[in-house]
């Protein structure tokens, strides 16, 4: 039986007292679905087909497709998803903000919460962009668009908090805090991984790159985890719909870019990411021309220029790296390594990290 569970600034939506269990996710799935969705019927426990749904990695996704009887009305498709990153996320203020930006016409219904997870609306029609979609024409140029209406969306309160700073730093700082602790059993292929990061000299870098961050560097309320993974677009209109906001926040506006032009290279599958595929600066400059031209229909714009916007997203480019590349620590710490190659994934931004670093004129 479900019932209203408050959340804050007025928000109630559909919970159950249920725990997904991902080693019998058909029967998980079957019975969550059953008691959160209106238009579950009684038959859907046995009948209601589960697909895993790939793309991401901290979470678990799985469609759930009701079946279609003789004289039945089709029923839309849900998506259940379980949450992971057990520890880093606040899902209390996450199920919060994906309400709320679904009601700015910005993400998809949430139709209930259940103990470790949520069922979503599922996008039909859509295919989920792959990181060499993202350097098409439009579809970066859709991405552009709602990048800037996300830009310039108000969240509550309660997700952002009564001061309006950027949530990057006390998110280095910490992942930083949480990272340097990280061990493994001595001799493991983990604990040689882990040693060769250096994690000991990220200190210093992350104090050199927050020092080097103007106070006039603009903010916004960011995805901050715009992946390849994160955009779907319709079939039929090419509509561009960007999803998962769980690391969303406020934050200074040229990182979130910054970081969606490092999705470019991938490597959120098998934790190699091709960098060859960065893209170019003409790229960069265009996409970011069509982002300022939306902020302005949006009234946000204030004299901003493209070029502006550019100079902001280059000084983000290598936070960028030490942000994910610490986030991975923590994540095979809390995760393990069995299911994605998260101290591989690490090394591989921390390589882009220095590498890049040393190409940048003196």
């Amino acid at each position: 039986m479900s019932a209203p569970a408050p959340l804050g600034s007025g928000v109630e939506v559909r919970a159950i007292g249920l725990k997904f269990d991902k080693a019998d996710a058909l029967r998980s799935a079957r019975q969550i679905v059953a008691a959160l969705i209106p238009h579950a019927r009684a038959d859907d426990s046995d009948t209601l087909a589960v697909t895993p749904v790939t793309g991401g990695i901290t979470n678990a996704l799985y469609k759930c497709t009701f079946a279609v009887g003789k004289g039945d009305e089709r029923r839309a498709p849900v998506l259940v998803r379980v949450f992971g990153g057990e520890g880093m996320i606040d899902r209390k203020r996450d199920n919060l903000l994906f309400i709320s930006l679904s009601k700015a016409g910005l993400g998809p219904k949430c139709l209930g919460l259940f103990d470790n997870g949520r069922v979503e609306e599922f996008l039909e029609g859509c295919t989920t962009m792959t990181c060499d979609d993202l350097g098409k024409k439009d579809i970066a140029a859709g991405i552009a668009v709602q990048l800037a209406r996300v830009h310039s969306f108000e969240p509550p309160a309660e997700v952002v908090g009564e001061v309006r700073e950027p949530a990057l730093w006390k998110q280095l700082w910490d992942w930083h805090k949480q990272a340097i602790a990280v061990t493994f059993e001595a001799g493991t292929k983990e604990a040689e991984e882990l040693q060769s990061l250096g994690l000991g000299k990220m200190e210093q870098e992350l104090k050199e790159l927050q020092a080097a961050v103007p106070d006039s560097c603009p903010l916004a309320f960011c995805n901050n985890d715009l992946l390849a993974g994160n955009v779907m677009v319709h079939n039929s209109t090419g509509r561009v719909h960007l999803i998962d906001f769980e690391y969303g926040g406020i934050n200074y506006r040229g990182f979130d870019i910054a970081n969606h032009f490092n999705e470019y290279a991938g490597g959120t599958d098998n934790g190699y990411p091709e960098y060859s595929k960065f893209p170019t600066e003409a790229h960069m400059r265009e996409f970011c021309t069509v982002y300022v031209e939306e902020l302005g229909k949006a009234g946000k714009a204030a004299g901003t220029t493209a070029d502006e916007v550019l100079g902001e997203v280059k000084i983000f480019i290598l936070v960028d790296h030490l942000y994910w590349g610490l986030w991975a620590v923590n994540m095979a710490s809390t995760q393990g390594c069995a299911q994605f190659p998260y101290l591989m994934y690490s090394r591989n931004r921390l390589q882009e990290y220095w590498k890049r670093k040393q190409d940048q004129p003196a």
